[in-house]
């Protein structure tokens, strides 16, 4: 039987793996939780005092020391499950716990449904000490890990699953004359969400906005005039249920509309070009990204892309477009009659089971 740590350094990381660990629970699998529900990342070796632990071990005088979570853990980890992979803490993590012999599995807590350079670039980090130490990633639809490989990733290490952080949810559907509109940290595209959520309080509706995690760590306190700002990701079931308009890009957050039969309304018709233009990268983007991705000049860093891979891209996010409706100013998306999506973009399963598949796949290691 497998023992299991499993590592959350904020609220979202916390709702992405609690259902899991609910699934070992309920199977009484050895495991231990170290968590913060803090909204902004939170990192243990600077101090414990932010975070939680759950577990079904008794501590012994067996434990062992770790130092990239500052305490002992009553057992010797066979496997680790985290999210959340680029950044610190988890950098740490990953390298001290597989130095020591565990298995490192990672939820994937992106949905790749528009690839771009962006997404070219990460995969490539992706391959550098100690991300590319990872055993294990667990996919949530096709269509993601499809974009994912044409941004180079290798899809021997993935698993498809469909995604843990909806597999509780409990609210029921009803309409209401709301919309609620998810935020973004990209800085134009954040510009352009409060435009569109300016035009929106002049309507009969009642507006909720979701910022961006990346948002409300900057400013924990935001408040828009006319508009309900939700900073508890917690709050956003309740929420999305009752709102007929979910507005968004076409990332994770997009899978409420497909949950609560609600018409999603895709802001990515102006959010995502700058993204698909090479261009865009000369400068400051560029001084960021070559020693990340160890290129000396601008002919290597557009090689390492690779302008084949962009139109793919962009043909991939033409195709989208045909199936969803965009945002317009004139908000004639409010006469339109409902239109859900596709949910195999999201979840190629969509039975909230995703948990369960994972600590099977995980038990047969």
């Amino acid at each position: 039987m497998n023992k299991y740590f499993i590592f959350a350094s904020d609220k979202r990381a916390y709702l992405d793996t609690v259902n899991v660990v609910k699934e070992l629970k309920s199977r009484n699998l050895k495991y231990f939780y170290l968590f913060s529900e803090e909204l902004s990342t939170q990192y243990p070796h600077q101090g414990l005092n932010s975070f939680s632990y759950d577990t079904n071990i008794e501590f012994s005088n067996k434990s062992e020391f770790y130092k990239s979570i500052n305490i002992n853990l009553p057992f010797k980890p066979d496997i680790v499950i985290l999210t959340c992979e680029s950044w610190q803490p988890q950098q740490s993590i990953i390298a001290e716990f597989k130095q020591k012999g565990s298995i490192i599995s990672c939820i994937e807590n992106s949905v790749w449904v528009v690839g771009t350079i962006k997404s070219r670039l990460e995969i490539i980090s992706r391959f550098k000490y100690p991300t590319n130490c990872i055993d294990i990633f667990f996919e949530n639809s096709q269509w993601s890990l499809d974009t994912k490989k044409i941004c180079g990733w290798y899809d021997f290490k993935s698993v498809m699953v469909g995604n843990p952080k909806y597999d509780h949810i409990t609210q029921k559907s009803t309409d209401q004359d709301n919309i609620l509109v998810f935020g973004t940290m990209e800085k134009e595209a954040k510009l352009k969400i409060y435009k569109i959520l300016n035009n929106l309080i002049q309507t009969k509706y009642k507006i909720y906005y979701r910022p961006h995690p990346g948002e409300i760590s900057t400013n924990p306190n935001l408040k828009i005039k006319g508009v309900e700002v939700i900073l508890n990701e917690s709050k956003i079931p309740e929420i999305a249920s009752k709102c007929d308009y979910h507005l968004g890009n076409l990332g994770a957050s997009t899978y409420y509309s497909i949950i609560f039969d609600k018409t999603f309304i895709s802001t990515d018709n102006d959010v995502r070009l700058e993204d698909l233009d090479i261009d865009f990268f000369k400068g400051n983007e560029f001084n960021f990204w070559a020693p990340i991705i160890n290129v000396n000049s601008w002919e290597e860093f557009t090689s390492k892309i690779g302008v084949e891979r962009i139109e793919i891209l962009k043909s991939r996010l033409a195709t989208l477009k045909e199936n969803i409706i965009l945002y317009d100013e004139n908000l004639e998306f409010l006469k339109m009659p409902k239109s859900p999506l596709d949910y195999k973009l999201f979840d190629n399963f969509n039975d909230r089971k995703a948990s369960n598949r994972i600590v099977n796949y995980l038990e047969q290691l």
